[in-house]
């Protein structure tokens, strides 16, 4: 799902739109701002330390000068973020 952008196939293909989350990781070094969306859309604001310093090293290592460095920034936090134990385990 996240390496192509979509999954299935046809009329019922689900396609990932990437570029609202790519318009937060738009700054070389600066990861808060994508960090702080995603914790807000998948966490209700409640994410822990250790994955908010997880994504961090992970999108402040992947630079973010061009489009598609942006959409691999978010790509890789999406993963981050589907396998944290924050996101996983159910409150």
């Amino acid at each position: 799902l996240f390496s192509n952008g979509s999954y299935g196939s046809g009329g019922t293909k689900l396609v990932l739109d990437y570029a609202p989350l790519a318009t937060a990781a738009m700054a070389d070094g600066d990861a808060a701002g994508l960090i702080d969306r995603l914790d807000l859309l998948f966490f209700d604001l409640q994410m822990s330390r250790a994955t908010r310093a997880r994504l961090q090293a992970v999108i402040s290592a992947l630079p973010a000068g061009t489009a598609g460095k942006r959409k691999a920034r978010v790509k890789a936090a999406l993963i981050v973020v589907a396998m944290s134990p924050d996101h996983v385990i159910q409150k």
